[in-house]
């Protein structure tokens, strides 16, 4: 597979890649990390055609994929997005939707594979189960580990998964990527990784940054050479996705999350860029800048002058006002 240069956008005026080029070699699983934003979950749009690129050529066999049927191309794409849809027909339909003529062990294979088959069995009509429109009967983890067996079951050439375990709790996580281990192996495969722990599963890691690559390599080679690859696995929401509280104790974890090293890291991110530096650091005080202590100009003085006068005063309960525990924040909440 291979990136030709791509460029892409939902609309004319903001692309969302430009100039992409990368390749994933044959039976290679590649993950792609970036920043909320930096368009990884557009790529795993192009593959099968939902969208045709502006510019460049997305290959696969050295094919462009716009002179391939959507029959054939999708046909050996096995894609489950973050968002999995469902129909309204039993378990068994739904998984089987790509291969209707599968028989039921393979469909129950396919659905321990994906860490599915022991849901399924507890539901009142096990695979009959009809399931509502959207799979709403089912809980988000339920319904992405039914899209993931669909996706086995077809065998596909080209696996390309987009978050495809951010609805299931940690332990159900490293199962699902036990039993993919067996699944990708010598298969073609694309991971848009949105946890640390899914980096497990890659043997190259491509990083994007408003919509190019950045780097490319192994997740050790990437942890020394690149700040940006450092600081989106320092980052809680670096990735896009679920804090790191949320993976599993064997998934690569962010260097030191002391605070001293996330400003390091800052400092030689805006290093590499040439940029100023941040004006905060944490919570505490802006940094000295050349601005400090600058006078406003006329014209600020001006526009204040000409705002309204406060008209009411707001009511405050003091008997509900608290101080906040300065050791609380988000990451204590969810480990």
């Amino acid at each position: 597979v291979e990136f030709d240069d791509v460029s892409f956008g939902y609309d004319d005026e903001r692309p969302v890649l430009d100039g992409l080029s990368f390749e994933i070699r044959a039976g290679e699983t590649l993950a792609v990390v970036g920043s909320s934003g930096s368009g990884k979950s557009t790529v795993s749009l192009l593959l099968p055609r939902f969208y045709d690129v502006t510019h460049g050529a997305v290959l696969i066999g050295g094919h462009d994929v716009r002179e391939l049927t959507l029959d054939s191309l999708r046909a050996a794409i096995g894609l489950v997005p973050e968002d999995s849809f469902l129909f309204s027909d039993t378990v068994r339909n739904n998984i089987a939707y790509g291969r209707p003529d599968a028989t039921q062990e393979e469909v129950e294979k396919a659905a321990r594979a994906a860490q599915a088959d022991r849901f399924i069995a507890a539901l009142p009509e096990g695979y009959d189960t009809t399931v509502g429109e959207h799979g709403l009967t089912l809980s988000g983890g339920q319904r992405q580990r039914v899209a993931l067996a669909r996706a086995i079951l077809t065998d596909p050439r080209l696996l390309v998964l987009d978050d495809a375990t951010s609805a299931v709790d940690a332990q159900v996580e490293h199962e699902i990527h036990e039993a993919l281990k067996q699944v990708m192996e010598g298969r073609t495969t694309l991971l848009i990784a949105h946890r640390r722990s899914t980096l497990n599963l890659a043997d190259r890691i491509a990083v994007l940054e408003n919509g190019r690559l950045a780097d490319l390599g192994t997740h050790d080679e990437l942890q020394a050479r690149s700040a940006l690859y450092r600081r989106l696995l320092t980052d809680p929401d670096g990735l896009g996705g679920t804090s790191p509280g949320h993976a599993h104790p064997t998934a690569v974890q962010a260097v030191d999350e002391d605070t001293s090293v996330r400003e390091e890291l800052d400092a030689e991110f805006d290093a590499e860029r040439g940029v100023t530096p941040r004006l905060w650091t944490g919570d505490r005080e802006p940094k000295d800048t050349a601005l400090a202590g600058t006078p406003a100009t006329p014209e600020l003085l001006a526009e204040v002058e000409a705002l309204p006068p406060a008209t009411d005063t707001p009511d405050i309960d003091e008997a509900r006002a608290v101080t906040p525990e300065e050791s609380y924040g988000l990451r204590r909440l969810l480990r």
